[in-house]
């Protein structure tokens, strides 16, 4: 069993919001997705990593310390659940990650569990995902649901999380809020779908990513004017408003990072980072913390795979940790690790196969944090002659599968055989095959061709 801490202090700021002076909601969204993830469990349907929130119901507030992970986790493991890795979120909740989904499902459903100190729900966001479709009519919303639900029937919507954009207006001065083409609604799916049909039209779909909130009357983040009711500040040296705010002939100075430019400015480092964490948050579908951790170390997920023969895991993990920074995916082959070792990389999960019956030999396969992946059933492996993993990963949109494979040198492999072997690693979608396979070959750049690299190309 694993057990990782997190250093990084969580951030309680929500971070599904707007700007005030852009295209605002129903007031009724906020109460719309209360206990939603009471009753939530998950489906063949659902990517991995299969996460759930557990959260301490009571806590003792004389008691300045938090309670240690390794009693939470003992705790946990009395009461019957079966979960890899335990992961501080804050002082009283923690993210456990579960191998497949029936252990996750019958953690949600434990009747110990519910008599305990203790409540395990699956994060909304993890299910559910919010998305925008432009160009409906401003017509009656049932009529537009029942038609949503009869010309998609493969799609999942959620009719309680639905409702239209409204749009800012002036009449006669005075602003006035007027029902879009634009509807938002959540759809239980990992991945985005490009367009949905209605009426036998087809229509753009994409994820929702909400404006930043940004009061104007202290310059601050993360919540509207009209809920302000301290010190009107300056917006451009950030003192308390004076007569003339808009010649402010003061130095400039940021409420939000103090530093030398106005509040509103576009280039605060504070609105930039709050900008990219809510778009990552949209496309990946992520957490706010996870997300804004990603985005503060400086490590976007950009799509960039490593294929390394590395020879020994233990010996190359300084190497590995500083290749690891431009990779979102690593492909390692000849980990040389035994069943018994437990080995992880910083902010990666592993998924590898590992040599039972003699040393040497092994693969893995590294997935950075915060990228949905499932892994991949490759029973297949030619009589024991190949080590094989692999995971179906989700970015950007689109499911990649993702395979490690390592040949030992004195085996070899019939074109029958490597035929059979490609063959159920067609999961309709794209494959990428990366390891050593112990083949040499002048069109792939060898000096030499050998019998292997015949059969291969």
């Amino acid at each position: 069993m694993l057990l990782r801490k997190k250093a990084a202090k969580p951030n309680h700021t929500p971070s599904n919001c707007s700007k005030e002076n852009s295209s605002t909601e129903r007031a009724s969204d906020d109460s719309s997705t209360v206990n939603l993830n009471k009753g939530l469990s998950y489906t063949k349907s659902d990517l991995g990593p299969y996460k759930a929130v557990v959260t301490l119901k009571t806590l003792d507030k004389d008691v300045s310390h938090t309670k240690p992970d390794i009693e939470v986790l003992r705790s946990l493991f009395k009461l019957g659940v079966h979960f890899s890795v335990l992961e501080r979120i804050s002082r009283n909740k923690w993210y456990i990650t579960f191998a497949n989904i029936s252990d996750a499902n019958n953690a949600i459903t434990n009747r110990l569990v519910r008599e305990s100190k203790f409540s395990i729900e699956i994060p909304w966001f993890l299910i559910y995902r919010k998305v925008m479709i432009k160009g409906t009519s401003v017509d009656s919303n049932d009529e537009l649901w029942k038609e949503l639900k009869d010309s998609n029937v493969n799609m999942i919507f959620n009719k309680e999380n639905m409702y239209r954009i409204k749009t800012r207006t002036y009449v006669n001065g005075e602003v006035n809020y007027v029902d879009s083409t634009t509807v938002k609604l959540s759809l239980r799916t990992a991945t985005i779908l490009s367009h949905v049909f209605l009426w036998r039209t087809c229509l753009v779909m994409s994820p929702y990513v909400p404006n930043i909130r940004q009061c104007f009357n202290c310059d601050q983040l993360n919540h509207f004017t009209k809920f302000y009711k301290n010190t009107v500040k300056c917006l451009t040296c950030g003192l308390d408003r004076h007569e003339d705010p808009i010649l402010c002939l003061k130095t400039p100075c940021c409420i939000n990072c103090q530093g030398s430019h106005r509040s509103l400015s576009k280039e605060c480092p504070e609105i930039v980072v709050k900008k990219k964490t809510t778009e990552l948050m949209a496309h990946q579908n992520i957490d706010y913390n996870t997300a804004r951790r990603i985005i503060l170390q400086g490590f976007p997920i950009k799509g960039q795979a490593l294929i390394w023969n590395c020879q020994s895991v233990w010996k190359k993990r300084p190497e590995l940790e500083m290749k690891s920074n431009d990779y979102d995916v690593i492909i390692l082959s000849e980990t040389w690790l035994e069943p018994k070792d437990r080995w992880l990389l910083r902010q990666f999960d592993t998924v590898r196969f590992n040599r039972n019956n003699r040393r040497g030999g092994g693969v893995a396969i590294l997935v950075r944090n915060g990228i949905k992946y499932q892994h991949l059933d490759i029973t297949y492996n030619a009589s024991n002659k190949l080590e094989v993993c692999g995971v179906k990963v989700f970015f950007d949109s689109k499911y990649y599968a993702i395979i490690s494979l390592y040949k030992p040198p004195q085996t070899s492999l019939s074109p029958q055989e490597w035929r059979l072997f490609f063959f159920q690693c067609e999961v309709r979608c794209e494959v990428l095959t990366g390891g050593d396979f112990n083949a040499h070959n002048t069109v792939w750049g060898c000096s030499s061709t050998c019998s292997e690299g015949k059969k291969k190309y």
